[in-house]
């Protein structure tokens, strides 16, 4: 139980106020004791001045813990700013050593290709292009009609072979190839006619194919006797 004498400044206060006391601005110790003590309720309600001086320091206990609460939370709070704040810099500086992990990389697929000599990028380049021509010629032989087997046809599947030429945009270095590869096996005896250097001319193949497989005069005169 705690008494009047063992009350601190700001205590005895509390209790002045609670107790409804005339107070003199910025008492000292002693003032308040003796004013407490001179009231009629010192003298009369011992019960209730106990009350008092238990709630009031019930209350200052209160606001102590609220107030160290309050320092906790704000102390925690501060302790966990710093912790993200810190794990936001790891993250960056991990995020900074990928990016510069993948520079290097980077640079080094550079310095690879820059040491490449011409005839490597040149193979390089080739290596690809027959994926691309084995593409083109399978697509222009869906576009055109087979082969023919009989000589008298070979007009009508040069117009369908140049319709899809055209239908594809194929470029004219590739023609001479497309149309070498679509011959297969019948191209064999036509290449006895064919210099090195006229394998690309496509204008000058069709001309030996058409020359090669054109029909014969016996050919023509028992299709004459047919009609």
């Amino acid at each position: 139980m705690s008494t009047i004498k063992s009350l601190k400044k700001d205590e005895l206060l509390l209790v002045a106020e609670e107790l409804g006391l005339d107070i003199s601005q910025n008492p000292k110790i002693i003032v308040l004791k003796n004013l407490i003590e001179s009231s009629e309720i010192f003298e009369t309600d011992k019960e209730f001045l106990q009350s008092v001086i238990d709630g009031v320091l019930a209350e200052k206990a209160a606001k102590i813990e609220q107030e160290k609460f309050k320092l906790e939370s704000e102390r925690a709070a501060k302790i966990e700013q710093e912790k993200f704040k810190l794990e936001s810099e790891k993250a960056k500086i991990e995020f900074e050593k990928i990016k510069l992990e993948q520079l290097k990389k980077e640079l080094e697929l550079t310095n690879a290709k820059c040491k490449l000599s011409p005839a490597q990028e040149k193979s390089e380049h080739f290596e690809s292009v027959p994926s691309d021509i084995e593409n083109l010629i399978k697509s222009i032989k869906t576009l055109t009609i087979p082969v023919p087997s009989n000589t008298e046809a070979y007009n009508l599947f040069f117009q369908s072979l140049e319709k899809a030429f055209k239908t594809k945009n194929v470029e004219d270095k590739f023609k001479a190839e497309i149309l070498l590869n679509m011959l297969g096996e019948k191209v064999g005896n036509l290449m006895i006619y064919v210099k090195q250097e006229e394998l690309g001319d496509y204008k000058k193949i069709k001309q030996l194919v058409l020359k090669q497989f054109q029909p014969t005069p016996r050919v023509l005169l028992n299709q004459f006797r047919l009609i």
